[in-house]
């Protein structure tokens, strides 16, 4: 060997250059390595995290099952899918089987609130529990208007100290008033070359032709005013009013709504303290001698409705400010009187606004015939007339004829029939419903 060729430090650095790429790739390596663990730890955990997050959701679903089935099972006629119980008698039901998961649940309470807690399980080890209450939802209802205290569409008669308070008068028939007859509100005649005449009104007055006329508030009139003196102003020329129409009764949907409770065959006479609707009757209701009677739906007759001799029958508590109604109609024959005499009282729940609506569709001059201190109630004759007579007291009348006299009286009252008469159907018992904002996981 040449020693001029010999060199020790081109040795070490050449050792030393792989000693330091060893170390580099083993570096590298290393990190890399680390990196795809670090990468498969979080693809797993991120995979458990989507399992678990997955598994709340089904079992948050499982309970939200279990507050629908309770639910139902409150609302159902039937135990079948219920376990066995149903409506009120549900009190829950455990490890039910739902969509691979199952749920359990609980309801308690009494009354018209219920609480119902549902637990449900989607996996071993995962549970969501809810709960949220439950209401008897109030029933619905129909809306029948009466904006009037009375109203006539072809012949009306005031005589003998009639009094119509509070609200007006519409009629498509001439309004001449008799003996010390008392209008406190408006008189509107709808009649082409209709007249008031010889009447002494709170309010305005309204026709074609006014005619003795002491009115409180303006005058409209349109061919004469005669002998006429008016508190407001004077409107002449006006055009005749549009004629009224009676107020609107859907018959088919209460005959409907009365059927719910069942028939009574042939003339039915009523226990002291009964309760009676919803309900048929098909012959005559009679309520006779101080009998009082707690109506809790509608009731239609299908021949005659008799009170007389201090009989009562008032709205149940529960109708709070709804009302609800009477009525007498026979589908074929032209039946269906109403009598209401001799201290008779038709109250409605004792709650503002609450009354009981009396309907007749009899075609008859006195389908309707109130009369000796009768008092209560709002009357409507769809196909008759009606006949308000000595001291009998009333809410508010619609007919086709209606005869006043001998201190019959309208009250009417201007703070709720304006809005309308809101009449309570029958609806079975009502249905559950959740209340809004109670659900929450606990």
């Amino acid at each position: 060997m040449s020693l001029s060729t010999y060199n020790p430090r081109s040795i070490d650095r050449t050792a030393r250059d792989r000693g330091l790429a060893l170390i580099s790739t083993t570096v590298v390596m290393t990190v890399a390595f680390s990196l795809a663990v670090s990468l498969i730890s979080f693809m797993l955990t991120s995979r458990q995290a989507a399992v678990r997050f997955e598994a709340k959701i089904n079992s948050l679903q499982e309970a939200e099952a279990g507050i629908q089935k309770a639910l139902f099972c409150l609302n159902t006629d039937t135990g079948a899918p219920c376990g066995g119980t149903f409506g009120t008698g549900y009190v829950g039901e455990s490890d039910h089987s739902f969509n691979g998961g199952e749920f359990t649940v609980t309801v308690t309470g009494t009354g018209d609130r219920r609480l119902i807690t549902s637990t449900g399980s989607a996996m071993p080890g995962q549970k969501t529990t809810v709960m949220a209450e439950a209401v008897m939802a109030t029933q619905p209802y129909t809306e029948t208007h009466f904006d009037f205290a009375l109203l006539v569409t072809d012949q009306v008669g005031l005589d003998n100290n009639a009094v119509v308070d509070n609200g007006p008068i519409h009629s498509a028939a001439d309004v001449e008033c008799g003996n010390n007859v008392d209008i406190l509100s408006d008189v509107i005649v709808s009649k082409i070359g209709g007249r008031i005449y010889n009447c002494d009104i709170g309010g305005d007055a309204h026709a074609d032709e006014l005619n003795k006329v002491d009115a409180g508030g303006d005058c409209y009139w349109r061919t004469d005013f005669i002998n006429t003196a008016c508190g407001g102003t004077v409107y002449p020329d006006e055009p005749t009013p549009p004629p009224p129409a009676l107020p609107t009764f859907d018959l088919d949907f209460w005959r409907s709504e009365a059927l719910l409770g069942g028939t009574i065959s042939g003339d039915y006479y009523p226990a002291d303290g009964e309760s009676l609707g919803p309900v048929v009757i098909d012959g005559k209701l009679i309520l006779d001698n101080n009998v009082d009677v707690i109506m809790t739906g509608p009731i239609w007759v299908m021949d005659e409705f008799e009170m007389v001799n201090n009989a009562t029958i008032t709205l149940d508590p529960s109708f709070g400010e709804m009302s609800s109604v009477i009525f007498a109609d026979h589908p074929t024959e032209n039946l269906g009187r109403i009598k209401i005499d001799n201290n008779a009282q038709l109250n409605g729940s004792g709650q503002p606004g609450s009354y009981i609506l009396m309907v007749s569709t009899m075609a008859d001059d006195t389908a309707i015939e109130v009369k000796n201190n009768a008092a209560g109630a709002v009357f409507l004759a769809l196909e008759g007339g009606v006949k308000i007579d000595n001291n009998a007291s009333l809410v508010a009348v619609a007919g086709r004829k209606v005869f006043m006299k001998n201190n019959a009286e309208i009250t009417y009252d201007p703070d709720s029939l304006p809005q309308g008469l809101t009449l309570q159907t029958a609806g079975g018992s009502g249905y559950w419903e959740l209340i809004p904002g109670t659900w929450r996981e606990i």
